[in-house]
């Protein structure tokens, strides 16, 4: 748990063992709360996509971008399989991937690198000569 999460529970009242219950005091069930949420990001003024899956995958994105691995997602998330946690990470596992190879590619650890023949491969040809009849 983050501190400033921490910091939100500790100055909860202590009335209930679940945190976000229902008027009735009882708590919410997950599609209630999903439904209740949106309805409440709505009358703040957020647009329609503002939602709660998308706290949810915006903090999985975040978490996999700071280095956390599928496994350690899957124990923060609850999430059961890496099936899963992958559609999260895929493109923060990309965006690493391809900033690790440019990374590579610019220090020239790469070793022998195809890209130095680029010009090569990709000049022009000299024009040939037409024949001409004699």
């Amino acid at each position: 748990m983050t501190p400033e999460l921490q910091a939100a529970c500790d100055a909860m009242p202590k009335e209930h063992l679940t945190y976000v219950v229902n008027q009735h005091g009882k708590p919410r069930s997950a599609e209630n709360l999903g439904r209740v949420f949106a309805e409440w990001a709505t009358d703040a003024g957020l647009l329609k996509r503002c939602r709660m899956h998308g706290l949810k995958k915006g903090g999985m994105r975040r978490l996999a971008e700071s280095g956390n691995t599928t496994h350690e997602l899957m124990a923060v998330s609850g999430h059961r399989t890496l099936s899963e946690v992958q559609r999260y990470t895929a493109d923060a596992d990309r965006k690493k991937l391809a900033d690790s190879g440019m990374r590579k590619r610019l220090r020239g650890r790469s070793g022998t690198s195809r890209l130095q023949t680029f010009p090569i491969l990709f000049r022009k040809p000299q024009a040939k000569r037409l024949k001409t009849l004699a």
